[in-house]
């Protein structure tokens, strides 16, 4: 998803093709079960993300999320404070039940 010249299929694709829209990071989870709505909703209370896009990417939600996209307002220059964040979030709500977690900073490309 992370490129910025490809067939746009999914919300994110749209998302992601715009000049100033920048990935900083990225956490991949591995589970034995869809953990999606979970951390989505344990990050929007514990770090306080809030709602850019409602219905964003929740289409399809049978946990009704308001949306799959939030935004952390976060100091620049200290992203991996906030990736080490979010990945402690993912591990939270996996319950110890992760067998592989990515956590990749971006060149900013």
């Amino acid at each position: 998803h992370i490129g910025k010249r490809k067939r746009r299929r999914w919300h994110i694709d749209h998302l992601l093709s715009e000049d100033d829209v920048k990935v900083v990071g990225v956490i991949a989870t591995e589970t034995d079960e869809r953990l999606e709505c979970k951390i989505n909703q344990a990050l929007k209370v514990r770090m306080e993300a809030v709602i850019p896009i409602p219905g964003f990417g929740s289409s399809d939600c049978r946990a009704r999320c308001e949306s799959h996209l939030l935004y952390l307002e976060w100091p620049s220059g200290d992203e991996d404070l906030l990736l080490r964040k979010v990945a402690g979030v993912h591990i939270d709500e996996a319950g110890g039940r992760i067998s592989a977690l990515s956590l990749q900073r971006s060149s900013g490309k």
